[in-house]
């Protein structure tokens, strides 16, 4: 079970550095998927900033995968949880979109992912201070 965790653990870190690079070094086609204003050089570099918290996560995920630790998913899971949650407060306020619904998907898909690794390694370390 550690082993899967650690398999969702970097799968989490590898998603979000190949997000991220996407933004950095293709931001004006990521905001063209996305329907985002690139049309000036501040709009642009806001969307390249949005790539910190994705390296964030990325060097966290990586981080507790190696160590076999919960408290580095943990920026993770709350990254993907209120992702999720603003991405639902987004269908109720702003109404139905499909890109919305995707995103909803990928952030609960990681959410998921980086809650079930959090788990696993915090029932390993509560079982190993037991012993």
């Amino acid at each position: 079970m550690i082993r899967a965790a650690q398999i969702a653990a970097a799968a989490v870190a590898l998603a979000s550095i190949l997000f991220s690079i996407g933004i950095l070094f293709n931001p004006v086609g990521t905001a063209s998927s996305l329907n985002w204003a690139t049309d000036t050089p501040f709009g642009t570099t806001n969307l390249r900033t949005t790539a910190a918290s994705l390296l964030m996560i990325a060097v966290t995920a990586g981080i507790g995968a190696v160590r076999k630790n919960w408290i580095f998913l943990l920026p993770a899971a709350l990254n993907f949880l209120f992702t999720a949650l603003i991405r639902v407060f987004g269908l109720v306020a702003d109404g139905y979109d499909p890109s919305t619904l995707r995103g909803l998907f990928i952030a609960l898909v990681f959410f998921a992912a980086a809650e079930f690794a959090l788990q696993v390694f915090r029932k390993a370390e509560r079982q190993s201070a037991v012993a």
